[in-house]
């Protein structure tokens, strides 16, 4: 049991708890009547869970086995029946078996198990009742900022429900908290309003024993003249059932009296505190009285007295203290069980949040490094793709180059064969040997440079030289050209694709400048834009518009030049500089302007 200041607040407590249990029964003949309807009734249905939990309560305080064994029998049944409000009840009142009992660990779990069983009940009296049961806990292991939070429970739910008897046991629960931390005006204030409750409602019981505490907290406190009106109040209004509030207020009454030097007044009133309590065996009001007593003889110079008396207070401190001693052991055992209890909750809840936060950053960092190796994988499946469209873009065009390069144009072959033929008819051998040495050349140089990926600008220049020369012979000197290189280019020392220009400037010969009435010329010039390398070649042939109307071969232009737009398409693809070849008609020819990436050879 928990020790206030008083011995008076300890009754009050106790009365407290029984008021809230399923019912009070607190006569001996009420027991034995629940004995015998138990006995008739043997069937396990409700009317026998509400025996088993009323026998408990009225047993619990003589035999708190026999109350906790019928408790948990109620729970059973209640529970193979599926009874709700039997196991809530059941489990409240093994938490009060648990709570008389001294076990108080037990008390709080069974008694917040029974909280949990009621949220499905909607009965916000019985809800109220437990709380203030968990306040009773709490106050026992001195922790008072939890047992002040379920008392306020209780008082609201009370009010909720205008329960006047709880408001009032809460009430005065509360106040004696506020008494035991010393929060005097608190105290009063609950106290008084609890008083003000109990006398509205004729609570004769609760209005002796408020009226006593409250003389006896002013008395704590050494205000002895607020103290003599209540407790006069509380010796006046205490019945018969309730003795030992008789017995406290006497006791108390009787030290005010003392304090003022009424040690006559003060001797009749302890000799009678402790007369009622020898008849209600109370040894804890007897203890209180003899210090009385021993005081007050004192007090009259009665020192035989006053030794007898205080021997008896003695012998009744120390028989009394030995009982306290193992109370307070065990509530400290209980206490540190509870907090070792909360530590090992807090460290768990700790855990397990350590371990849900691992595994979720765990689990976004597994679908992080899934998505990142996802989109790499998918990049480089994508560029491997892209890789082998532009690797077979480029080998397709490179070949169709070729073929082009080792086809050149077939009326080309066969009209420089036809010069070698007239230069032979007409005897100008040396002619036809030069003419036939050059095409030979050319020949060589083709089937060499087609295979080449690139070659040196040099080397492509002399063979388009190559190429322009026999053009000039065949077509009898009506072709001229020239080839201009920029100073600032050293094209032994720039790599080019092989022969690019070539299909631009069969055109300018065969479209441009074949058709034409006299002679025509062909410039290249060759120079360096920024990063780029330009080839540009004009003409002043008869020009685009002229070709349309003639309706040249088209189609073996348009084939040569696709092939290289589509193989600078293909080598954009695979370079940040971008090739470019633009063609427009000029008022005398044509020019064509093709801007390839500067390529060093070293």
């Amino acid at each position: 049991m928990r020790k206030l200041k008083s011995a008076q607040f300890i009754f009050f407590w106790i009365m407290a708890l029984c008021l809230i249990s399923f019912s009070a029964i607190a006569k001996q003949s009420v027991t034995d009547s629940l004995r015998n309807e138990l006995t008739k009734n043997k069937a396990k249905d409700t009317v026998r869970v509400k025996l088993l939990i009323n026998l408990s309560n009225s047993v619990v305080w003589n035999d708190v086995e026999e109350a906790l064994e019928l408790a948990e029998q109620a729970y059973e049944i209640s529970e193979e029946i599926a009874y709700q409000k039997g196991k809530a009840f059941s489990l409240r009142q093994i938490g009060v078996s648990y709570y008389i009992g001294s076990d108080f660990l037990r008390a709080m779990e069974y008694t917040q198990l029974a909280l949990k069983e009621s949220t499905t009940l909607d009965d916000i009296g019985f809800q109220s009742s437990l709380h203030n049961n968990l306040g009773n806990i709490y106050t026992d292991l001195k922790r008072y900022d939890e047992a002040l939070a379920a008392y306020n429970d209780y008082i609201e739910n009370s009010r909720k429900s205008a329960n006047e008897n709880g408001i009032v046991v809460g009430l005065v629960n509360r106040a004696l908290i506020y008494s035991e931390t010393e929060q005097l005006d608190a105290a009063i204030k609950d106290f008084e309003q609890a008083l003000e409750l109990s006398e509205s409602n004729d609570f004769t019981y609760f209005t002796a024993v408020i009226l006593n505490n409250i003389g006896q907290t002013y008395k704590s406190f050494g205000q002895y003249e607020k103290a003599e009106p209540y407790l006069k109040k509380a010796i006046s209004k205490a019945q018969e059932d309730n003795q030992l509030t008789k017995s406290s207020a006497l006791g108390n009454l009787a030290i005010v009296y003392h304090s003022r030097g009424k040690y006559d007044s003060a001797l009749v009133l302890a000799e009678h505190s402790l007369e009622l309590a020898k008849e209600n065996g109370s040894l804890e009001r007897q203890k209180e009285a003899w210090n009385v007593l021993n005081l007050v003889y004192d007090s009259l110079n009665n020192s035989e007295e006053s030794l007898k008396a205080y021997r008896a207070y003695i012998s009744l401190r120390d028989s009394i203290l030995g009982e306290e001693n193992k109370s307070e052991l065990t509530r400290k055992e209980l206490e540190y069980k509870m907090e070792l209890k909360d530590a090992l909750s807090q460290e768990e809840i700790k855990r397990q949040t350590l371990i849900r936060n691992i595994s979720i950053i765990g689990s976004i960092g597994v679908i992080l490094i899934m998505g990142i190796l996802f989109t790499l994988n998918k990049k480089k499946r994508d560029a491997l793709e892209s890789k082998r469209e532009a690797d077979f873009k480029l080998k397709t065009a490179e070949n169709e180059l070729r073929l082009l390069r080792a086809q050149l144009n077939p009326h080309f072959i066969f009209n420089s064969i036809n010069s070698v033929t007239d230069y032979i008819l007409k005897n100008d051998t040396d002619d036809a040997v030069v003419f036939l040495t050059s095409f030979s050349q050319l020949m060589r140089l083709t089937l060499e440079y087609s295979v080449k990926e690139n070659i040196y600008l040099e080397d492509d220049l002399k063979w388009i030289s190559l190429y322009l020369d026999v053009e000039s012979n065949r077509l009898r000197n009506k072709l001229t050209y020239s080839i201009e290189v920029d100073p600032s280019i050293d094209s032994s020392a720039i790599l080019v694709p092989p022969m690019m220009l070539q299909p631009f400037v069969e055109n300018s010969i065969w479209h441009g400048i074949a058709p034409k009435d006299g002679s025509g010329t062909i410039l290249i010039k060759v120079f360096p834009e920024k990063d780029l390398l330009v080839f540009q070649l004009d003409d002043d042939g008869v020009g685009l518009k002229e070709n349309t109307k003639k309706s040249l071969k088209k189609e073996h232009k348009s084939y040569g030049i696709e092939l290289i737009t589509s193989r600078i398409e293909v080598m954009n693809s695979l370079s940040e500089k971008k090739a470019q070849i633009s063609i427009t008609d000029k008022k005398e020819g044509v020019r064509v302007t093709i801007k390839l990436p500067l390529h060093l050879a070293f």
